[in-house]
């Protein structure tokens, strides 16, 4: 089970990187600005797990400075939060 909830999270950040690069907010950007959001909900361990969490926000957190994009971070307190905070930051969208 867990295997494949990790499987689906990968997944998850790499269509959120590539949705990510399709975002147009009509032009006229400054640098300064960010094109674009990346979001990653994080395992019960968070951060600082030396495994799956810290991984992924390596990822995240190269792609956000790459690409321009602002890294929202969730935590995920106990294994049945992984869906509500996924629903959550998916309603945010903007």
């Amino acid at each position: 089970m867990r295997k494949w909830l990790s499987l689906f999270l990968i997944g998850l950040l790499a269509i959120s990187v590539v949705a990510s690069g399709c975002i147009s907010s009509g032009g006229g950007e400054t640098s300064t600005q960010t094109k674009g959001k990346i979001a990653i909900v994080y395992d019960v361990g968070g951060r600082g797990d030396l495994s799956f969490n810290d991984m992924a926000y390596l990822g995240a957190k190269k792609a956000s400075e790459d690409f321009n994009l602002e890294l929202v971070e969730l935590q995920s307190n106990t294994e049945d939060d992984y869906v509500k905070n996924l629903e959550t930051l998916a309603q945010q969208g903007d």
